[in-house]
């Protein structure tokens, strides 16, 4: 006799059922960008991790990078604190909608610049599109069409 378990996730009056295994799957993805956006974040400040220096291109944009003093030392902030958050398992949700696009720049930083490290940036990307899906009951209120409507009604209105 087989026994089918699932997690209920309930949001504004709406149930989502979740397969144990992807409940599972979800948290596991949680804690592993967790615990690598928490070390990599600390290393942009204490520097415990020692890294060969990049070449060509990749170099380049890393001197960008370097030159704009606030973007590093910002970007860390963010990883660290995103980082704590997964590790807590408090507001989800809002760290994926912060570290996307951290993480999106990753991937295609060694997508074009720097192949070397493309498999841990995809491990990061495809973890962080699990727990999209995975949250995606939260997310889907912002991409109702109603809702765009009224911001445009909104716009209207302060414009009038």
């Amino acid at each position: 006799m087989s026994h089918s378990t699932s997690v209920v996730f309930t949001h504004q009056r709406t149930t989502y059922s979740r397969s144990k295994a992807f409940t599972i799957t979800a948290h596991i993805a949680r804690v592993i960008l967790g615990l690598i956006f928490l070390v990599f974040g600390l290393n942009g400040f204490l520097h415990f991790i020692t890294m060969p220096p990049p070449t060509g291109a990749a170099a380049e944009f890393v001197y960008g990078l370097v030159k704009a003093k606030y973007f590093l030392p910002f970007m860390a902030s963010i990883q660290v604190i995103c980082g704590v958050l997964f590790l807590s398992g408090t507001f989800i949700p809002l760290a994926l909608l912060l570290l996307f696009p951290i993480n999106l720049n990753i991937f295609f930083f060694h997508l074009a610049l720097a192949p070397t490290g493309l498999g841990m940036a995809t491990l990061i990307m495809a973890a962080n599109i699990l727990l999209a899906v995975y949250y995606w009951p939260v997310y889907k209120p912002i991409f109702k069409i109603e809702n765009a409507w009224k911001g445009k009604k909104l716009k209207q209105h302060l414009q009038a």
